[in-house]
């Protein structure tokens, strides 16, 4: 446990930075572990901050899912069909035009 947020932050890079670490090296397992850390310690940031990890979440996941359905939607479902530069002009519209409807 820590005594205060900013040790936790502290951790939070200090976890992030050997993740960096391990996908640079190219070692996966160390990656898949060192990622599971850095989640652990954001949970912590959430702990003590007094938020719901999992309601955090749950709501990017239906942003991205708002936002891919609209660029889909848009494209007639034809995804290859299009450039990756058309599709992030619709993500972009897709963020601005939901944010504003919540």
């Amino acid at each position: 446990d820590w005594n205060n947020i900013d040790s936790i932050w502290a951790k939070v890079d200090e976890e992030l930075n050997e993740l960096k670490e391990a996908i640079t090296n190219k070692d996966l397992i160390g990656a898949q572990e060192e990622l599971g850390d850095v989640m652990f310690t954001l949970i912590n940031i959430a702990r003590w901050c007094t938020l719901n990890p999992e309601e955090g979440l749950a709501g990017t996941n239906k942003r991205f899912l708002d936002r891919f359905s609209y660029v889909e939607s848009n494209l007639e479902g034809d995804l290859s069909s299009h450039s990756l530069d058309r599709m992030k002009k619709l993500w972009r519209l897709a963020k601005k035009n939901i944010n504003t409807q919540n």
